[in-house]
């Protein structure tokens, strides 16, 4: 399925919902003329013209509802991990973490037993996500990074909103999952990763 139909941009809506509106707008206006049936026989035309936009609009809700893009799929997918660790679920965090994780010297193995350890300890509890954008998309190498806004909750919390730069990869299942990630501090340096304790 095309991306614009999968994940319409809001343009394409509102290019539909305008072609929609205005031929039905276009038949109230017409100027009266003493041809009835001319009369008729134009709104009739934009009558028409309008129920084939309504027709093409509704079908495109019906794509945007049925099909997943890939956008749409990883930002879903962060979505549910920020929810699983709320939820103290990191078997479905790490539903959705490559096998071929690699992040300095850990593997996905290795990031678990240090998500395990920090959850037990309450350092993280919870991990607020918000404002994910799609920094790339290369279908053809089934690469992507997505950039999110991201705070954590915990006894290794602080009310500093970090940023996030997740790295997806989409596996032989057809399913993207995270392969790697880095934090930034934007008050500090937006270009350059922090080091994170433990996780070097």
């Amino acid at each position: 399925m095309p991306t614009i139909f999968s994940d319409p941009p809001l343009w394409l809506f509102g290019l539909l919902g305008l072609a929609a509106g205005a031929p039905i707008v276009a038949a109230f206006l017409l100027p009266q003329k003493t041809d009835a049936k001319a009369q008729s026989r134009q709104r009739r035309i934009c009558f028409a013209a309008a129920a084939v936009a309504v027709v093409a609009l509704a079908g495109l809700v019906i794509c945007d509802r049925l099909f997943e893009s890939d956008r749409e799929q990883i930002v879903r997918k962060l979505r549910v991990m920020s929810v699983a660790v709320r939820e103290n679920d990191l078997n479905r965090v790490f539903e959705h973490i490559s096998p071929r994780f690699k992040k300095g010297a850990h593997d996905k193995q290795s990031l678990r037993s240090f998500a395990d350890s920090a959850r037990r300890a309450g350092q993280v509890t919870e991990i607020k996500i918000w404002d994910e954008n799609l920094e790339s998309l290369e279908p053809e190498t089934g690469r992507a990074v997505v950039r999110f806004s991201v705070k954590f909750v915990g006894s290794a919390g602080t009310d500093v909103p970090y940023m996030c730069r997740a790295h997806f990869s989409k596996e032989s299942d057809g399913q993207w999952r995270l392969h790697n990630f880095d934090i930034y501090n934007p008050l500090v340096d937006q270009n350059t990763p922090m080091s994170i304790p433990g996780l070097q």
